[in-house]
């Protein structure tokens, strides 16, 4: 790659160039920054009180430079590159912070060390529930003390000389591109949601002000472990005992963790799990026959011993383990459609994917980001009876780790754009003879310790006809059917993650989980509870509600609720809701916003709140001390409770962009948020990989960019990204009605949807939108300068078409139409548009960063 290519984006856009001409304070470096105040300026002339962006994509500016009435960032930079001290600097410039670290609380990421986990993992190798538990949010250098980096090595982190940095909130977040499914997502976001809640909600005593200068690592013993195993102790058995049964009342198939088990000289099993009152099972015929696990059991030394967890109902499952597994410190690998051209060759193909060194190989790494690669071998194992001569196709699937060298003198690649690349035979490509396999040595970008960096639905394209057909065995979410499991947990020789065995897992949940009675926990915890040496123990059956008008429009949420959770409306208990009517007849400590009182006694229960959003909050803690699996039937204790909410914002991130949700899975999730007091749903609709908003007038949003398929001028769709196939699935997109509904849905609930269009960058979806636009005619709405050649490569490697050029007034016309039709939307809901989030993130060329200091800078634009 030459020198002159490694230039800023836009640079080569004659848009940009008259701009910069006409306007000397125009910064082509400072692009990003100039957009995110244009688009600020937009908003604040719609009435909209405030933007909210990731906080590189306002890194730069300062809070006195934008018009609307607050600018509020989600910090997102890792502890262990420094964050701490960019959470300082973005605080200074008068940003309100929520704290939405990677490295803590971004659920895209594994549970666990294991290559069996789904996830991504560039800032963390996991996020477990303990994990999220004891993030402190107020004070980021004592999570030094109780976690590790992504390489499993401790940190050591100073406290900055500044004073606190004022933390507004919290949000978990749920990124997709490895979640295509529904399913997948309530497993990867739920129960961590719970321990997000947790933190937002409650400061806990473990967690230390914030102190100039005071040291934490993983040697320091600032932090109270005893307070901290205690808490989580109660918090974990409440979440296993009694609340994970209301994740399945409200249809939400959490993940169940699979069990920690290992077998001593004389063949005794003993097993533990990571969430109490969690089922074990065990089996030593290969799971053909499975025993409920009560204790220590011999099974015999020697023998192949499998395990499980389930539900305490038996309604959800673990994955299955092998005690005593064990992963080598590095792996090495040994070397019914319709007819049409390509599905001639689709049909008797398969493919399978065998992993082998990330390091310690000779591979040629110079062209990868830090010089940092990995081997891997592509076999196609052609079925067929007859040889396959012809050499007209392609073979294209998603790598989201890029293709660096194809090692085999019959096949080459090319990539696309994006995870889009595709391997096509060369000259001396002899066709595939019958019943033979090839073996296709690679060698790919960073690193692979994760099946999930291994994405389904690879397809053959035949040139003669264009015709598409995917290789029917990786037409799958199991990625075992092509891809070999692998033998290494190791990215690096450096890496000290410890592989999550089941002896490994055995002896972690020892040391971090002992079930307790947690009958008296709620989740989150209360700011107070008080109990009295002679308070009594009773049994309801059931709750009717006086003065719930005060609840105004919550009372339907709250009734919704009561009612997925199988606890009757019309019951022996009553629970009566006394509104405040001024802050003094509230304690002092607890008469802000959503605070409430609640009592509960034998005779029924007082909720008194500040305003209808306390008394929906004493609700949900009332519903939390709960046992809801036998409804006729649920024990309480007499207690007075008074509680206020740590943060003003308590949030959980969905991105519905790169995959989409169904409308359904929002719903639950809003359930689910409702139920333990989160009251921001961050609704990511857009990204390079799909729009997923209706928008009147722009109507190629939805019938171009909510799709994805095989069509190479991107006319009709998207090209295919994430693993998805070259067909094209319909209605991946919300109507307008569905949004209005999905609106009202979460005010009912208490929770405020906060969208997100993503721009200038992470926008491919919306550029080839209008660009299709304007192939048809009407290029008022383009976000692309046609003349510009700048070179560039984004995060996730699309090319320029990826970011909206900032220098067209037809991109500013677009934001203009975008903001005017969401706000309509609000409007119709009754639900004021006060919240706009801007994106932001990430608008830049990863050439010019300096893990690529052996590209030309005729690359790095």
């Amino acid at each position: 790659y030459s020198d002159d290519l490694k230039q800023q984006p836009f640079s080569k856009s004659p848009a940009c160039q008259a701009k910069s001409d006409d306007d000397p304070s125009f910064d082509i470096e400072k692009i990003a920054n100039y957009w995110a105040i244009t688009v600020n300026k937009i908003l604040a002339r719609n009435g909209i009180k405030e933007m909210v962006a990731w906080e590189d994509g306002l890194r730069g500016t300062t809070k006195e430079q934008y018009e609307t009435e607050s600018v509020a960032v989600d910090f997102w930079e890792t502890l262990f590159w420094g964050g701490i001290d960019g959470l300082a600097g973005m605080a200074d410039d008068g940003f309100d912070i929520i704290m939405s670290n990677p490295d803590y609380l971004y659920f895209d990421f594994p549970y666990e060390v294991d290559p069996m986990e789904r996830g991504y993992y560039w800032a963390a190798r996991f996020n477990s529930v303990y994990k999220v538990f004891t993030f402190a949010p107020e004070n980021l250098a004592q999570n030094a003390e109780t976690s590790v980096d992504r390489d499993g090595n401790e940190m050591s982190v100073t406290t900055p000389g500044v004073p606190k940095p004022k933390i507004r909130g919290m949000q978990g977040q749920t990124w997709s591109e490895t979640i295509r499914t529904d399913e997948q997502y309530y497993e990867m976001a739920f129960p961590r949601v719970l321990a997000v809640a947790e933190r937002a909600w409650h400061r806990a005593d473990w967690e230390l002000e914030w102190s100039p200068g005071m040291v934490f690592n993983g040697t320091t013993s600032h932090v109270r472990k005893d307070f901290l195993a205690n808490d989580y102790n109660g918090f974990v058995s409440a979440l296993g005992c009694r609340e994970a049964f209301k994740l399945e009342k409200l249809g939400i198939t959490y993940r169940v963790p699979p069990p920690g088990a290992s077998i001593d000289s004389s063949g005794v099993l003993t097993a533990n799990s990571e969430m109490p009152c969690t089922v074990t099972m065990y089996s030593i015929d290969e799971g053909n026959t499975w025993s409920k696990y009560s204790g220590p059991v011999g099974v015999g030394a020697g023998k192949v011993v499998s395990v499980q967890s389930v539900s305490s109902n038996g309604v959800l499952e673990s994955r299955v383990e092998t005690v005593d597994t064990q992963y080598s410190q590095q792996g090495e690998s040994e070397n019914g459609m319709s007819f049409n051209y390509a599905s001639k060759l689709a049909s008797h193909l398969h493919v399978v994917i065998e992993t082998g060194k990330n390091f310690d190989h000779n591979a040629d790494c110079s062209m990868a980001d830090w010089g940092l690669c990995y081997t891997q071998s592509l076999v196609l194992d052609y079925t067929g009876e007859e040889d396959y001569s012809e050499n007209h196709f392609k073979i294209y699937f998603s790598a989201i780790h890029r293709v660096l060298q194809v090692n085999h003198p019959d096949f080459e690649h090319e990539h696309v754009v994006g995870d889009l690349t595709y391997i096509e035979p060369t000259s001396s490509f002899q066709g595939f003879q019958s019943k033979t396999k090839i073996i296709i040595p690679l060698v790919r970008e960073y690193w692979s310790v994760q099946e999930t960096d291994n994405m389904p639905r690879w397809y053959v394209v035949d040139d003669r006809d264009q015709s598409t057909a995917v290789i029917s065995n990786t037409n799958t979410e199991e990625m075992h059917n092509f891809v070999v499991p692998y033998t290494s947990t190791l990215k690096t020789a450096a890496d000290a993650n410890v592989p999550m065995t089941t002896a490994n897992r055995f002896s972690l949940n020892e040391k971090t989980v002992e079930e307790v009675d947690a009958s008296d926990r709620i989740i989150p915890t209360p700011y107070q509870t008080f109990f009295n040496d002679d308070a009594q123990t009773f049994d309801i059956s059931g709750i009717s509600m006086a003065n719930d008008q005060y609840l105004g429009d919550l009372r339907i949420g709250a009734t919704d609720l009561l009612d997925k959770l199988g606890v009757y409306t019309d019951g022996d208990h009553k629970v009566t809701f006394v509104l405040a009517s001024l802050p003094t007849e509230m304690p002092k400590d607890i008469s802000g916003p959503e605070s409430y009182i609640m009592e509960i006694t034998t005779e029924g229960t007082t909720v008194t709140g500040t305003d209808a959003r306390g008394l929906f909050h004493g609700l949900m803690s009332f519903i939390g001390l709960l046992d809801v699996t036998n409804s006729d039937k649920m024990t309480l204790k007499e207690t007075v409770i008074h509680d206020k909410p740590r943060f003003e914002y308590r949030g959980h991130q969905v991105d519905v962009a790169r995959n989409f949700r169904s409308k359904e899975a929002i719903m639950k999730t809003l359930d689910a948020m409702a139920l333990w007091k989160l009251n921001v749903m961050h609704l990511a609709l857009t990204n390079d990989e799909g729009w997923r908003l209706e928008i009147p007038g722009l109507e190629e949003l939805t019938s171009v960019g909510s799709k994805r398929c095989f069509d190479p001028n991107e006319d009709t769709c998207l090209l295919t990204q994430l693993g998805s196939g070259p067909d094209a699935e319909e209605q991946q997109y919300y109507s307008r009605e569905d949004y209005v509904q999905l609106l009202q849905y979460a005010a009912q609930r208490n929770v405020k949807i906060l969208p997100e269009f993503n721009m200038p960058a992470h926008a491919r979806a919306a550029v080839i939108s209008m660009e299709a636009r304007a192939n048809n005619g009407d290029d008022s709405y383009r976000l692309t300068d046609p003349e510009d050649e700048t070179y560039m490569l984004t995060i996730q490697f699309y090319d320029r078409t990826s970011i909206i050029n900032p220098c067209l007034d037809s991109s500013v016309r677009f934001v203009e139409k975008l903001v005017g039709e969401v706000k309509k939307m609000h409007d119709e809901a009754g639900i004021p548009l006060d919240s706009y989030h801007f994106g932001g993130d990430e608008a830049k060329n990863i050439l010019l960063g300096a893990g690529y200091s052996s590209y030309s800078d005729d690359l790095k634009q």
